[in-house]
């Protein structure tokens, strides 16, 4: 696990960033690409500064065998932008997603798993609830499969200069088999 703490400048401890980078590779076997990964633990920050950007991210793999459960997905501070970009939780190929609800300045249904985020979202966290669908299949064993992705389009002419936090969790009870 590697942890990263900024020492804020001044007497009130602010100014810090975290904003780094982080790579994996293999110097062996190309094909040893896709055994190699790197994820958040509990919360993962992104800066986001490109103009009228359409940015996708693999947020979590949800595997086989949990329809029934609740993607609960936690956004903060995810509204500055010089405008209004949308939020989208897409799930993998071959899945469909209904009943998405929002709680925070977006509250209620949220009609195709989207939110409109401005400045209302300045500085508070967003909950998108994301039903998994009691048929929902993927592949476990494809290491390319079985993710749900988060879509943030900025909107055409849209600055952003930002830095938000997400978490995602799955809630439910997990079936247990006993012999």
């Amino acid at each position: 696990m590697i942890q990263v703490n900024t020492n804020g400048l001044g007497t009130d401890g602010a100014a810090g960033h975290n904003r780094f980078g982080l790579r994996a590779y293999s110097s062996s076997d190309v094909s040893a690409k896709d055994a190699i990964s790197i994820a958040g633990f509990q919360k993962m920050a992104i800066y986001a500064n490109l103009p009228s950007a359409t940015t996708l991210f693999h947020l979590a793999r949800i595997p086989n065998g949990s329809g029934g459960s609740v993607l609960l997905v936690k956004l903060f501070d995810i509204g500055d932008s010089t405008g209004s970009g949308a939020i989208t939780i897409l799930p993998p190929s071959g899945a469909s997603l209904s009943g998405c609800t929002g709680t925070g300045p977006a509250t209620g249904a949220l009609s195709s798993c989207s939110i409109t985020a401005n400045s209302s979202f300045n500085g508070k966290w967003e909950t998108i609830a994301v039903p998994i669908p009691a048929g929902y299949s993927c592949d476990d064993t494809d290491p390319t499969q079985c993710w749900f992705k988060l879509q943030y389009a900025y909107g055409a002419g849209n600055q952003p200069s930002d830095t938000t936090s997400w978490t995602a969790n799955l809630e439910g009870a997990p079936v247990r088999l006993v012999r």
